[in-house]
């Protein structure tokens, strides 16, 4: 965990050092902890501002996994598995201006695992709009992912996702801003196990005669669609309020709502940053989750899940961040340093192996402007 720390910061200023023109360059380590499974996650990226009319980002991030899942899950043969694995990610983005109220940008990325691949690529638009007093916002990303088991049968499978973002922000007043975005999202995956299931994980079918552990099988499609207002207000120059709700529903009849309420404190000429909040949410099953399954002697339910995401579940998130900036530290224009915490309690009611989880989350990060 250290060296994962220690490697992300110096990436970041490495990264600052080297570039040309003005650039901003950033390194976090995050950290989850819920009692079985530990991620930390190192992460450094470069804003590049280039003499050309195009703007360079690049981030590399990298996810360490350890840990196992609960002995007494429907995940009957990970369970006995110890997990181990290391995630890498590359993003490039590009971004520029064709007239001053228009921002275009198109991003690349790659994320490769022992036995997960990901690439994606997205284009976004956004312009400025009634005497730049709102901004309206349109995204669409196509993603690749093809997973694949180490298990005697080779399991291989692919999909493909489309993703459309359309979104709008309103300055109400000198202190108020509202926000509205809605996003839609098209899953295409193989009939192997379908959208989102796990190659590894496996249910547990009843039968008059019989138990058996059967890979899980979702729907080879998923449409999912969701809705967010967000509005901030401001009380003077050290005190902002945000609030904000989401809506979410999709095709295996998951509907889910959440509520958030954050308020954010300045001080010391806004060189000192603190910002505290909450988060609850309520999500619902999907249509074929069941608890354990019951079927005839020699047949299986055609749809199957050993998901507890998919169970429906309360969660709720408590936590802070605090920011300090320097202005003129050595050859940077500026260096911020922040800490995060937060802690979740999830409640999973229709998931007998494990009803109850609790994680922390924790977040160390520096920001440079060279």
């Amino acid at each position: 965990m250290r060296a994962a720390a220690t490697s992300a910061v110096l990436l970041s200023l490495l990264l600052a050092g080297v570039a040309h023109g003005q650039s901003d360059a950033d390194a976090r380590v995050d950290i989850y902890v819920d009692g079985d499974m530990t991620v930390v996650a190192p992460a450094a990226s470069l804003h590049l501002e280039t003499d050309a009319p195009v703007d360079v980002d690049i981030t590399w991030q990298a996810n360490v996994l350890s840990g196992a899942t609960p002995l007494l899950t429907a995940d009957v043969i990970s369970s006995a598995t110890r997990v181990d694995d290391v995630r890498h990610a590359i993003d490039l983005g590009l971004s520029g201006q064709p007239d001053p109220l228009t921002t275009m940008t198109g991003n690349a990325r790659v994320s490769v695992e022992k036995d997960y691949a990901v690439i994606a690529g997205t284009f976004a638009v956004q312009r400025e709009v009634a005497q730049r007093m709102a901004v309206l916002s349109a995204s669409y990303t196509a993603l690749f992912e093809h997973a694949w088991t180490s298990h005697h049968d080779g399991t291989k499978q692919s999909a493909m996702t489309h993703r459309a973002d359309v979104g709008s922000s309103f300055i109400l007043s000198r202190s108020t801003r509202l926000a509205v975005t809605v996003s839609g999202l098209l899953h295409a995956c193989g009939d192997v196990i379908g959208c989102h299931a796990n190659p590894y994980r496996y249910v547990l079918v009843i039968s008059p005669d019989d138990v058996l552990a059967v890979r899980e099988l979702h729907p080879d499609r998923r449409a999912r669609v969701a809705a967010k207002v967000k509005v901030s207000q401001a009380f003077g120059r050290h005190v902002a309020l945000h609030a904000g709700y989401r809506f979410y529903a999709d095709s295996w009849a998951i509907t889910g709502h959440t509520a958030e309420l954050d308020v954010g404190l300045a001080g010391l000429d806004e060189r000192l940053l603190l910002r505290l909040g909450g988060r609850m949410t309520r999500q619902t099953a999907a249509s074929f989750y069941e608890a354990k399954y019951d079927a005839e002697p020699g047949l299986v339910p055609g749809l199957r899940t050993g998901d507890r995401e998919l169970s429906g579940l309360w969660s709720w998130r408590v936590g802070g961040r605090v920011e300090g900036a320097w202005l003129g530290v050595g050859p940077f224009l500026r260096v911020a340093m922040s800490i995060r915490v937060h802690h979740t309690w999830y409640l999973y009611p229709d998931f007998p192996w494990a009803p109850r989880r609790n994680a922390w989350v924790g977040g160390f990060g520096i920001d440079a402007e060279y």
